[in-house]
């Protein structure tokens, strides 16, 4: 058992292995059906991070089956994300921010594909992926609740990473394929001003990218 603690609660992690400790399902923000998400700053309880949360909802097609999400746990209670750090950490390291792909409508962040356990063995990095909201749950209309969950999850990064050895100053934003274009948008908003520092963006689809008028179905 792994134990961080801070000014927001204490985290209950696990060691991957000699090398690498794992916090995963930790909850970054609460959201109602349709509506903007709401952060988690405290937790009056201590969070038992030791397995991966819900996936969000997915639309059923053929993505389940390349994605291998069909038989995952699956709720609309799922904004969480997990984190992977180094066992030993002497000064702040650098954030690997991951967003998963999946054409906004399938996907989770706990693929066995996005395991970060991997990337902080490579290197001296602390390497953080999400959930967030997909489909109708979170890109209908022109709200991008699926997006402003992503700037939620990077605020929360702001205020706890910290305690887990990694450097707020020192954010890098990465995706592929929706993750690619997620990180294209959040590039351009001004809701992660201070919060991302860096930006990588593998095969973002921009050329998809529609008019209300266009996307009316």
């Amino acid at each position: 058992m792994v134990q961080i603690s801070n000014q927001c609660g204490v985290f209950l992690g696990t060691q991957h292995n000699d090398q690498v400790d794992e916090f995963l399902g930790i909850q970054y923000a609460r959201a109602e059906r349709f509506q903007a998400p709401v952060d988690v700053e405290k937790y009056a309880e201590v969070v038992e991070a030791k397995s991966f949360g819900a996936q969000c909802p997915q639309v059923p097609g053929f993505m389940e089956e390349i994605l291998n999400t069909k038989d995952l746990l699956t709720s609309e209670e799922c904004l969480y994300l997990n984190i992977w750090k180094p066992t030993v950490v002497e000064s702040p390291l650098p954030v690997l921010f991951w967003i998963h792909g999946g054409a906004y409508t399938n996907g989770t962040a706990a693929t066995s594909w996005y395991h970060g356990a991997n990337l902080v063995q490579l290197g001296e990095v602390i390497v953080v992926s999400i959930n967030y909201r997909l489909g109708p749950f979170g890109f209908i209309g022109e709200n991008n609740l699926g997006l402003l969950d992503q700037i939620s999850a990077l605020r929360w990064v702001n205020r706890n990473i910290e305690s887990f050895g990694g450097d707020p100053a020192n954010v890098t934003i990465f995706g592929e394929s929706a993750g690619g274009s997620s990180v294209v948008a959040l590039t351009a908003s001004p809701l992660t001003k201070g919060l991302v520092n860096k930006a990588w963006a593998m095969s973002p689809s921009l050329l998809q990218l529609r008019s209300r008028a266009e996307a009316q179905v």
